[in-house]
């Protein structure tokens, strides 16, 4: 069966106040062909017992990720953004990423599976919302494979939006889509995001095109 829909999504995942004025850099990615779309949501063991950390990481790989203004790429890439949510004391951590993935994306007509390991550099942030410093996390994908549910799909159109203290991001796209199966490893730091008995977990499989600007400052 096929649907069609279209999708708008706005995220303001940090509200502060204003920021100081510098000078703003702007890239652009234009992700085509095959591409998966992950998201998890899982509470992940935090600094303090009893206090987990709310981990909420979006991930998108593709056959072809093109960077303009940016660092110059072309071929298989993987994209994203992971916040983490202490429960008990509310400090935040964030971050983006953009890596190549080369032989690590296999995609076929119906599936495809992710191998790599990606450094996330997250800003932490304590309960008043003041940059405390970054640190670094690695996101780890162990024969990771999103398989297409092709009894369902849809024709999107989507556009999001997402907020930051230092950045923005903006994007639209058209793809053929279908739900997908969530099979293999994914680890952030070593722990488990897929299994743990806290985790929800929704990905998809599609072909198209998405086009997005970011602007950080």
């Amino acid at each position: 069966m096929i649907k069609s829909r279209v999708i708008v999504i706005t995220a303001i995942l940090c509200a502060f106040g204003s920021a100081p004025v510098e000078a703003a850099a702007t890239s652009h990615l234009n992700v085509s062909g095959t591409s998966i779309n992950l998201d998890v949501g899982v509470l992940l063991p935090g600094s303090q017992s009893g206090c987990p950390l709310d981990t909420f990481l979006t991930l998108q790989a593709a056959t072809s990720v093109v960077h303009v203004g940016g660092p110059p790429s072309s071929g298989a890439g993987a994209s994203g953004f992971i916040q983490q949510v202490d429960t008990c004391t509310g400090a935040v951590a964030f971050g983006s990423f953009d890596a190549p993935l080369g032989s690590g994306f296999a995609a076929g007509p119906h599936g495809a599976t992710l191998n790599g390991s990606i450094v996330v550099t997250m800003v932490e942030l304590d309960p008043e919302f003041n940059v405390i410093g970054t640190v670094d996390k690695i996101l780890t994908a162990s024969a990771l494979r999103l398989a297409a549910i092709q009894a369902e799909s849809f024709v999107a159109k989507t556009h999001s939006r997402l907020t930051g203290p230092s950045f923005i991001s903006i994007s639209n796209g058209h793809s053929n889509e279908s739900p997908a199966s969530v099979s293999g490893g994914l680890t952030l730091d070593g722990a488990d995001l897929l299994n743990d008995p806290t985790s929800g977990v929704s990905g998809s499989f599609q072909t198209g095109v998405q086009i997005s600007m970011s602007i950080t400052r």
